[in-house]
Protein backbone atom coordinates (compact mmCIF):
# COMPACT_ATOMS: atom_id res chain seq x y z
CA UNK A 1 0.00 0.00 0.00
CA UNK A 2 1.47 3.34 -1.02
CA UNK A 3 0.56 6.35 0.93
CA UNK A 4 1.50 10.17 -0.17
CA UNK A 5 1.48 12.72 2.17
CA UNK A 6 0.57 16.33 2.17
CA UNK A 7 0.65 18.91 5.06
CA UNK A 8 -1.36 22.68 4.18
CA UNK A 9 -0.45 25.12 7.08
CA UNK A 10 1.58 23.01 9.55
CA UNK A 11 4.87 20.88 9.33
CA UNK A 12 4.85 17.81 8.66
CA UNK A 13 4.94 15.18 11.51
CA UNK A 14 5.87 11.65 11.12
CA UNK A 15 4.00 10.34 14.00
CA UNK A 16 0.87 11.48 12.20
CA UNK A 17 2.14 9.77 9.08
CA UNK A 18 2.39 6.53 11.38
CA UNK A 19 -0.76 6.87 13.64
CA UNK A 20 -2.59 7.00 9.98
CA UNK A 21 -1.18 3.76 8.93
CA UNK A 22 -1.65 1.98 11.99
CA UNK A 23 -5.09 2.77 12.12
CA UNK A 24 -5.55 2.20 8.02
CA UNK A 25 -3.91 -1.17 8.54
CA UNK A 26 -6.45 -2.25 11.10
CA UNK A 27 -9.35 -3.60 8.65
CA UNK A 28 -9.26 -1.28 5.75
CA UNK A 29 -6.43 -2.69 3.48
CA UNK A 30 -8.92 -5.70 2.40
CA UNK A 31 -11.53 -2.95 1.16
CA UNK A 32 -8.92 -1.42 -0.77
CA UNK A 33 -7.17 -1.35 -4.21
CA UNK A 34 -3.86 -2.31 -2.79
CA UNK A 35 -1.69 -0.98 -6.54
CA UNK A 36 -3.25 2.61 -6.35
CA UNK A 37 -2.10 5.36 -3.79
CA UNK A 38 -3.45 6.98 -0.84
CA UNK A 39 -3.38 10.54 -0.69
CA UNK A 40 -4.07 12.10 2.51
CA UNK A 41 -3.78 15.74 3.26
CA UNK A 42 -3.48 17.00 6.80
CA UNK A 43 -4.15 20.56 7.55
CA UNK A 44 -5.14 23.04 10.10
CA UNK A 45 -7.89 26.34 9.06
CA UNK A 46 -8.89 27.88 12.17
CA UNK A 47 -7.94 26.31 15.01
CA UNK A 48 -9.85 22.89 13.24
CA UNK A 49 -7.79 19.95 12.26
CA UNK A 50 -9.21 18.71 8.93
CA UNK A 51 -8.21 15.57 6.75
CA UNK A 52 -9.03 14.62 3.11
CA UNK A 53 -8.45 11.07 2.21
CA UNK A 54 -8.66 10.10 -1.67
CA UNK A 55 -8.31 6.39 -2.34
CA UNK A 56 -9.64 3.65 -4.71
CA UNK A 57 -11.73 0.87 -3.13
CA UNK A 58 -11.67 -2.67 -5.01
CA UNK A 59 -14.59 -2.06 -7.09
CA UNK A 60 -12.27 1.00 -8.92
CA UNK A 61 -14.72 3.03 -6.97
CA UNK A 62 -13.05 6.83 -6.06
CA UNK A 63 -13.96 7.28 -2.28
CA UNK A 64 -13.24 10.82 -0.57
CA UNK A 65 -13.52 11.71 2.93
CA UNK A 66 -13.56 14.96 4.75
CA UNK A 67 -13.36 15.46 8.46
CA UNK A 68 -12.42 17.87 10.96
CA UNK A 69 -12.61 18.27 14.81
CA UNK A 70 -10.42 20.05 17.50
CA UNK A 71 -7.83 17.59 17.37
CA UNK A 72 -5.91 15.59 14.59
CA UNK A 73 -5.80 12.50 16.64
CA UNK A 74 -9.96 12.91 16.92
CA UNK A 75 -9.87 13.54 13.06
CA UNK A 76 -8.19 11.00 11.86
CA UNK A 77 -10.33 8.04 14.25
CA UNK A 78 -13.30 10.13 12.13
CA UNK A 79 -11.67 9.43 8.99
CA UNK A 80 -11.29 6.07 9.58
CA UNK A 81 -14.50 5.27 10.92
CA UNK A 82 -16.22 7.18 7.58
CA UNK A 83 -14.20 5.53 5.37
CA UNK A 84 -14.76 1.46 7.10
CA UNK A 85 -18.36 2.74 6.71
CA UNK A 86 -18.50 3.11 2.57
CA UNK A 87 -15.85 0.58 1.99
CA UNK A 88 -17.39 -1.92 4.32
CA UNK A 89 -21.17 -0.80 2.47
CA UNK A 90 -20.00 -0.87 -0.83
CA UNK A 91 -18.58 -4.59 -0.57
CA UNK A 92 -22.04 -5.77 0.83
CA UNK A 93 -23.72 -4.17 -2.14
CA UNK A 94 -21.45 -6.40 -4.72
CA UNK A 95 -22.36 -9.41 -2.81
CA UNK A 96 -25.46 -11.49 -3.86
CA UNK A 97 -27.94 -11.94 -1.18
CA UNK A 98 -30.07 -15.09 -2.87
CA UNK A 99 -31.31 -16.77 -0.22
CA UNK A 100 -30.18 -20.01 -1.47
CA UNK A 101 -26.18 -18.75 -2.26
CA UNK A 102 -26.55 -19.07 -5.84
CA UNK A 103 -26.06 -16.52 -8.87
CA UNK A 104 -28.91 -16.57 -11.50
CA UNK A 105 -26.62 -17.89 -14.17
CA UNK A 106 -26.21 -21.30 -12.01
CA UNK A 107 -29.02 -21.42 -10.88
CA UNK A 108 -30.24 -21.56 -14.49
CA UNK A 109 -27.89 -23.67 -15.65
CA UNK A 110 -29.45 -26.95 -13.31
CA UNK A 111 -32.75 -26.66 -13.02
CA UNK A 112 -34.39 -26.71 -9.48
CA UNK A 113 -36.62 -30.05 -7.88
CA UNK A 114 -39.54 -31.00 -9.17
CA UNK A 115 -39.38 -28.06 -12.24
CA UNK A 116 -38.97 -29.10 -15.66
CA UNK A 117 -37.81 -25.85 -17.01
CA UNK A 118 -36.06 -23.07 -15.38
CA UNK A 119 -36.87 -19.31 -16.36
CA UNK A 120 -35.65 -16.03 -14.98
CA UNK A 121 -38.39 -13.32 -14.89
CA UNK A 122 -38.01 -9.36 -15.48
CA UNK A 123 -36.90 -8.89 -11.81
CA UNK A 124 -33.69 -11.81 -11.97
CA UNK A 125 -35.56 -14.11 -10.03
CA UNK A 126 -36.29 -17.98 -10.98
CA UNK A 127 -40.01 -18.20 -12.09
CA UNK A 128 -41.65 -21.64 -13.12
CA UNK A 129 -43.04 -22.44 -16.69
Amino acid sequence: MRFQYSFRHMRSSEALQNTFERKFAGGLEALVQASSPVHVTFMVENDLFKMHVELHGRDHKLVEVKEASEDMQKTIDLVIEKLFGILTRSKDRQVDHRPNGKTVAAAASTPAEGMDAVFVDDEGYLAEA
